[in-house]
């Protein structure tokens, strides 16, 4: 992992303890601070992206493999799992095409962290697990 890829209030696991541990960052830097303490870099790994966890930020299943997110009142968020790989797809009412909806595909996503910054990419707010 590299803390590039990381952005203040992703989700990570701590894999130097004996039971996982799984905290948001709350600081980037040389040293990465998480669950109050702080560790190092190589002491941090990403968090797979599962069900379990779209769920946790209310993602909805419509189908055996996808899962959706509204981004706003004519836009969502999609994944597709294809063999352990989620695989985003934005979905709009087409503006000015003959088209119904209109969708762009992206690359495939793993971790949890991926989801939570593409999401921001997408909306400029954060991902938040809900109660």
């Amino acid at each position: 992992m590299k803390a590039r890829d990381l952005r203040i209030g992703n989700w990570v696991r701590i894999k130097n303890i004996l039971t996982t541990s799984e905290c948001q960052v709350e600081s980037i830097g040389s040293l990465q601070q998480a669950a109050g303490q702080l560790w190092s870099i190589e002491e941090l790994e990403p968090i797979p992206l599962t069900e379990e966890w779209l769920e946790r930020f209310k993602f909805n299943q419509f189908d055996d493999s996808d899962f959706f997110i509204p981004l706003g009142s004519d836009k969502s968020l999609i994944l597709m799992n294809v063999r352990g790989y989620w695989y985003p797809r934005i979905q709009q009412e087409a503006e000015m095409s003959h088209q119904y909806i209109q969708e762009v595909n992206l690359n495939y996503i793993k971790h949890v962290h991926q989801l939570q910054n593409l999401y921001f990419a997408l909306t400029g707010e954060e991902l938040t697990i809900k109660e």
